[in-house]
């Protein structure tokens, strides 16, 4: 069989794979649950690294990982206003935002007179027709940036993208683990965001000009998925990649070791969900060793559940349940997590600390 050899002439090699610089662009990983309501406020609520975010007052809504997705898609993040909106003060402002860590983007040249061109694709699905705007934050600079795009069919998937021209001159973007530059998918804004101008990198009022209100009304739904942020001003198809593997991205930020609702079961039960093992090293006093499956971007936050027996400890010489877990020396790559409130074992007994309560969780946060 013939061999035959790719000719690299015209061929951005670069665009071949790792093109996109967004995760779980397709909505696919969501570590935290699949759908929330009653929303008021602002947070990582259901598709991990996507944040719910808002200025001043807000609509409320209801979130989801739904399963109404264009085709090639699985699933999309759906927001559904349950309160209407009609009238934003000056100050308000509601969007789904996506954080960058500023040291994954050193090759876009930002503020240097090589400066590159990004583009931004997504499919879009709203139930009113209108002008919305993806708005930009770079961290450093403090600087905004706004372009417009419209929605033209109700209830209907629409395949957009938006081209960027990155500045060539002013504050570079760090090249560290924090927070470098932001995209913002406008659902309504208030007039402090809008007066300035539109596709002009400047002050907080060119953020949002034109955006249009998708949440007016009871019952109002924005839907997104396929988001895709490229180098060049030209949109290729959404880089796919697998479960697997969005999940190990999304675990640099946040870890779900024990997911809400998988445990349930008593010591000795094979519901229980195992955290780790460890000892006691001393009368009531138990410690057990976490290791990450990837090295998270930063020590993470303990985010556990408290409540009577959400878990327990199981050794030789018994079982003890307590309500709550404290984390100690976190660090990238591991932690510690100890209780006191254990009454028996003795210095250097092994035990196995698990969660038994189906409403019991353990979450590890290094969110930007």
């Amino acid at each position: 069989m013939a061999i035959s050899t790719i000719d690299n002439n015209g061929v951005n090699l670069g665009q071949l794979g790792n093109r996109n610089l967004i995760i779980n662009g397709a909505m696919q990983v969501a570590q935290r649950g699949t759908s929330v309501t009653g929303v008021t406020g602002n947070g990582y609520f259901i598709c991990d690294r996507w944040y719910w975010d808002s200025n001043g007052s807000s609509a409320t809504n209801s979130l989801e990982q739904s399963s109404d997705a264009p085709d090639g898609f699985a699933y999309s993040f759906k927001a559904t206003a349950t309160t209407a909106f009609a009238s934003p003060a000056s100050g308000d402002v509601r969007y789904l935002t996506y954080r960058f860590e500023g040291q994954d983007l050193q090759h876009l040249n930002f503020a240097k007179s090589t400066a590159k061109k990004v583009t931004v694709s997504f499919w879009v699905k709203t139930s009113v027709t209108g002008t919305a705007v993806l708005g930009i934050y770079q961290d450093d600079g403090a600087l905004y940036y706004g372009k417009q795009y419209t929605v033209n069919a109700a209830n209907t998937w629409e395949y957009k993208s938006v081209v960027v021209d990155l500045p060539t001159s002013g504050t570079v973007i760090s090249n560290d683990n924090t927070s470098g530059l932001r995209i913002y998918f406008g659902l309504y804004s208030g007039t402090a965001y809008t007066s300035g101008s539109t596709e002009t990198w400047g002050n907080i009022t060119n953020w949002f000009v034109g955006q249009d209100n998708f949440s007016a009304n009871t019952n109002d739904t924005f839907q997104i998925t396929g988001v895709q942020l490229e180098v060049g001003d030209t949109a290729t198809p959404f880089e796919h990649r697998s479960y697997g593997e969005e999940l190990a991205r999304c675990q640099r930020y946040f870890w779900a070791q024990v997911p809400k609702g998988e445990a349930n079961g008593a010591g000795g039960n094979a519901g229980q969900y195992i955290i780790g093992d460890g000892g006691f090293l001393g009368t009531g006093q138990i410690e057990c060793h976490v290791q990450y499956p990837v090295q998270m971007r930063a020590s993470p936050t303990l985010q556990p559940s408290s409540g009577t027996n959400h878990f327990l400890i199981e050794a030789s010489s018994g079982i003890d349940y307590f309500s709550n877990l404290v984390a100690f020396a976190q660090k990238k790559q591991s932690s510690l997590l100890y209780n006191s409130g254990a009454t028996s074992g003795t210095a250097g007994e092994y035990t196995r600390v698990a969660a038994s309560s189906v409403n019991s969780y353990v979450y590890w946060d290094a969110e930007l």
